[in-house]
C-alpha cells in the first residue's frame, strides 16, 4: 500500500490570502475613492474581484488535491477522476524550483513519459511531506532540479 499526501492547512490559508489579495486592494480602493470614483475605478475594482474570485477557486481546486505514490508509480488525484503514470512509463522527471520571498520555495514535479505528462505541487505540503514525497519518487526515477529564477 502507497502513501497518500493531503495539502497543509498552512500553506492553505497562506495562498487563499494572496488570492483575497486583489479583493483586499478594490475594497481600499472603494473606501478612500468613494463616491468620487470615476468609471474606471468601477471597472478596475470589478476586474479585481473577478481576479479574486478565479484565483480563491484555483486555490481551492489545487488544495483538495491528494498525491498517490506506491511502488507502481504516482498519481493525482483531484477533485475529478485521477491521473497517474506508472515508474516503467516515466521517461523524465523534473523538479522544478523556484526561491519565493512570500512563501519560501515554490516546487514543481514534473513526470513524462508514453505520451503523459503529470505535474504536481509538492510546494502545497508540509516540508515533512515534500520531503518524503521526493524521496520515494527519487527513489523510483532519477529526478533533474532545475531552479528557475525568483519570481520576486
Amino acid at each position: 500500500m502507497g502513501e497518500i499526501f493531503r495539502p497543509s492547512r498552512a500553506a492553505f490559508f497562506r495562498s487563499l490570502l494572496f488570492a483575497g489579495s486583489p479583493a483586499g486592494l478594490a475594497t481600499i480602493t472603494v473606501l478612500l475613492a468613494g463616491q468620487q470614483m470615476n468609471w474606471f475605478g468601477w471597472v478596475a475594482s470589478g476586474s479585481m474581484g473577478v481576479l479574486t474570485l478565479y484565483l480563491g477557486v484555483q486555490t481551492v481546486f489545487v488544495f483538495s488535491t491528494r498525491i498517490a505514490v506506491d511502488a507502481k508509480g504516482l498519481a493525482i488525484l483531484p477533485p475529478f477522476g485521477a491521473i497517474g503514470i506508472p515508474w516503467t512509463h516515466v521517461e523524465r522527471a523534473v523538479l522544478r524550483e523556484r526561491v519565493n520571498a512570500l512563501t519560501s520555495t515554490d516546487r514543481m514535479l514534473v513526470l513524462t513519459g508514453a505520451g503523459k505528462q503529470v505535474i504536481c505541487h509538492p510546494s502545497v505540503l508540509s516540508p515533512d511531506d515534500q520531503e518524503r514525497l521526493l524521496t520515494l519518487v527519487r527513489s523510483q526515477v532519477e529526478v533533474i532540479v532545475q531552479r528557475d529564477k525568483p519570481s520576486i
